[in-house]
């Protein structure tokens, strides 16, 4: 077994049952639909799908294909409910809120880390090294 920290989600078992999971499940559908409820009208389906993603949206947890993607949707779901009305009249929600907003938007890679992690990049980056005009002196 490989282990790479402590978290229950950070060894090669775990992170295979929570892809198991997650596909057997089709949890992620399910959250799509409460994620992308009306914030206005119905704010607390938002923030309980929100929940699930503060809590299982883990790069070994959660669908890898779409991790970023939904990462960014949670973080607009979000937002939308702390400006609705409903939220905007109890400042210790808003307040939990914006800890929730944080704590996820510290999940984004780095710009540093896309640049490392996409091929297309490093492609893109040797092929202008390569085919950039050389000055002749």
């Amino acid at each position: 077994m490989g282990m790479w920290a402590f978290a229950p989600w950070d060894n090669d078992e775990a992170a295979d049952w929570y892809g198991d999971f997650m596909e057997e499940t089709r949890f992620r559908n399910a959250w799509l639909k409460g994620i992308d409820a009306d914030a206005e009208d119905s704010p607390d389906t938002v923030r309980a799908a929100a929940a699930l993603f503060v809590t299982l949206g883990r790069v070994y947890i959660w669908p890898i294909t779409t991790y970023e993607q939904d990462l960014e949707r949670a973080i607009a779901a979000l937002s939308k409910v702390a400006s609705s009305n409903t939220y905007q009249q109890v400042p210790e929600l808003r307040d939990m809120i914006a800890q929730e907003i944080a704590e996820l938007k510290g999940r984004r890679k780095k710009r540093w880390q896309r640049l490392r992690s996409s091929s297309s990049i490093r492609i893109q980056v040797l092929v202008a090294v390569l085919v950039r005009p050389r000055l002749v002196v």
